[in-house]
């Protein structure tokens, strides 16, 4: 399986880094991702067109009256080949959307073959994972739940965690450091937090 397949990119309509973004990944391009008027091999578009401002190029069309967001349309559209989604252009904008953009998101990871959810941000880096991550980063990072679970942290960073019980949303896992490799299990989908630019 090859890299177009296997990864996935959706783009967003809030601000993206151009540099992380590659031509050559089949994208789905979601309602204002148009707006950024990049261009890729193969894409396809979808949404309402109430954030475009040019719907006339938005292939899959929905009504604004629905019960579904665009991002949650657009989940659809990924091919069941893939392994990992990342995302450009969700960080920002308003609290509400973000918080169903990262349900819906989990959700997804849950009931797919997908891997792991990356979105990617000029200051940060959100890993959504099932279970286990493996990463190389330098800096500040930190580990959430949405749900009440066992953890494990070891690697390079200055607070190791052997098999400890977090809660979902507690600050007992959040403002680590790391200095090399970070290695994560968890008992189901966790999501990881990297302010650093230098994230491999």
């Amino acid at each position: 399986m090859n890299n177009e397949i296997k990864i996935c990119q959706m783009i967003g309509p809030m601000q993206v880094d151009r540099a992380k973004i590659s031509s050559h990944l089949f994208t789905i391009i979601v309602d204002g991702g148009t707006n950024h008027q990049l261009i890729f091999n193969r894409y396809l578009s979808i949404g309402d067109g109430d954030s475009s401002h040019t719907p006339d190029l938005i292939q899959h069309k929905y009504n604004t009256d629905k019960d579904e967001t665009d991002f949650e349309l657009a989940l659809q559209y990924i091919p069941n080949e893939s392994e990992e989604l990342h995302l450009h252009g969700f960080l920002g904008g308003r609290i509400d959307h973000f918080l169903s953009v990262l349900g819906n998101a989990q959700r997804h990871l849950n009931n797919s073959r997908l891997k792991k959810i990356i979105f990617y941000d000029q200051e940060s880096m959100i890993y959504m994972f099932n279970k286990k991550m493996q990463i190389i980063h330098h800096g500040t990072f930190s580990l959430l739940s949405f749900i009440d679970q066992r953890t494990s942290i070891h690697g390079s960073v200055k607070y190791q965690a052997n098999e400890i019980f977090i809660q979902a949303l507690s600050g007992l896992t959040i403002s680590n450091q790391a200095a090399g490799e970070i290695n994560i299990e968890c008992e189901q989908i966790a999501f990881l937090i990297c302010h650093s630019p230098q994230v491999k």
